[in-house]
């Protein structure tokens, strides 16, 4: 083999190998998708039902119970979800963060990381407004020419 033609295999071989040494891990990761536990599944339906009703102390409450028997991504997500809809930011991003380590599919992915960022924006500090300054005092006006009083006699 020439040099000219072993450099020219390797400028051919390396995307390749470099393409099969990113996506082998992830194929060997990939299991197929195992069935949610039914006790979890109740949870999981019991939750939503929940959080669909506005009721987000018993939505958090059957999720954590189903995430107890089956941790699963989508327990991490909905628990974001409903503490994001109750006012809780600080515990959704924590939810949702948990949830993108899992490495979801894209969309579930962005949709986590919309999320995020719009709990984020709620939780910045808003720049408090500029001290106004004071109104001038305009002077008090003098005082009214009083008439003079005559003596009676």
């Amino acid at each position: 083999m020439t040099p000219r033609t072993l450099i020219l295999a390797v400028a051919l071989l390396a995307p390749a190998l470099m393409l099969v040494t990113t996506l082998a891990p992830r194929a060997a990761a990939a299991e197929p998708a195992r069935k949610m536990k039914p006790a979890a599944r109740r949870h999981l339906d019991r939750g939503m039902s929940h959080y669909q009703k506005r009721d987000f102390d018993r939505a958090i409450e059957e999720l954590k119970k189903g995430k107890a028997i089956d941790p699963r991504p989508e327990f991490l997500y909905a628990l974001g979800q409903v503490y994001r809809a109750s006012g809780d930011c600080s515990a959704a991003v924590q939810h949702y963060e948990e949830f993108l380590a899992t490495e979801p599919p894209e969309a579930q992915a962005a949709a986590a990381r919309n999320n995020v960022e719009r709990c984020r924006q709620l939780l910045a500090p808003v720049a408090p407004l500029p001290a106004l300054a004071p109104a001038p005092r305009e002077p008090a006006p003098p005082p009214a020419a009083q008439a003079p009083v005559e003596a009676t006699p």
